[in-house]
């Protein structure tokens, strides 16, 4: 079996969904938790830098790797369009270029069913991952930063549960 460096994995899958209305990614990694899990799917399609908004998760090229996100802050620094972006079981966030992006998560394939985000309870569980994933990052001072790390931790948990507990019924 021949292998492809993950670089040119990386722009033929860019290629592919230039040319396609919506592609599959396999999460690898646990860092999108409750909302995504390792080994669920991430459905996305192509999105333009100027139709990405704070609380929109995003996937992105970084080196010669896939990263699935969530935008918190968008920054308009002249011709160009930076996003700050980080996982919502993360305290750490990092700025992209525009020019990283490579599409727009609209749903969540779970236990064999597909979670649309902009659906009923689904946009509002987003939102508020949205919003505590802002308040972790940006407020991290020794007191607030700690009490507001708890609540969000706290808050993964309970909302890990009621995602297990929906997709299983």
């Amino acid at each position: 079996m021949m292998g492809i460096k993950s670089s040119v994995a990386v722009e033929l899958l860019e290629d592919l969904l230039l040319k396609k209305r919506e592609l599959r990614l396999h999460v690898l990694s646990g860092s999108m938790m409750p909302l995504v899990k390792k080994g669920d799917e991430v459905i996305f399609k192509h999105a333009e830098p100027n139709d990405i908004k704070i609380g929109d998760i995003i996937v992105f090229k970084k080196e010669d790797r896939l990263i699935v996100h969530r935008v918190i802050r968008k920054y308009y620094d002249g011709d160009s369009i930076l996003f700050l972006q980080k996982g919502d079981n993360s305290t750490n966030a990092e700025v992209i270029s525009g020019e990283s992006i490579i599409g727009k998560v609209f749903a969540i394939r779970k236990g064999g069913k597909n979670i649309r985000l902009d659906k009923r309870i689904w946009g509002t569980i987003n939102k508020f991952l949205t919003f505590s994933s802002f308040l972790v990052y940006y407020f991290d001072k020794p007191f607030i930063g700690t009490l507001l790390r708890f609540f969000h931790r706290k808050a993964i948990v309970f909302i890990n549960r009621w995602i297990e507990n929906t997709i299983n019924r």
